[in-house]
């Protein structure tokens, strides 16, 4: 699974887009109606197939960070 950020239409409303990307199996985490995003997580192969849903502007991948505790060694 890849967690993503899919940026919704100018015009387009967040939630009905949130609708189709669950629909075509998304698994929606946040929709972020103020600023036109949507995040969740879907199968590496279907994320060309969720850039064609209507109301969808961008896909993007995101970036996952991991440091390590405070009292870690240092390596």
């Amino acid at each position: 699974m890849s967690e993503i950020s899919v940026t919704v239409e100018d015009g387009s409303d967040a939630g009905t887009v949130a609708e189709r990307l669950r629909a075509a199996g998304v698994r929606v985490d946040k929709v972020l109606s103020s600023i036109g995003v949507v995040t969740g997580s879907v199968a590496q192969d279907r994320k060309p197939e969720i850039a064609r849903i209507e109301g969808v502007a961008a896909v993007e991948e995101q970036n996952t960070f991991r440091l390590p505790p405070p009292d870690a060694d240092v390596q």
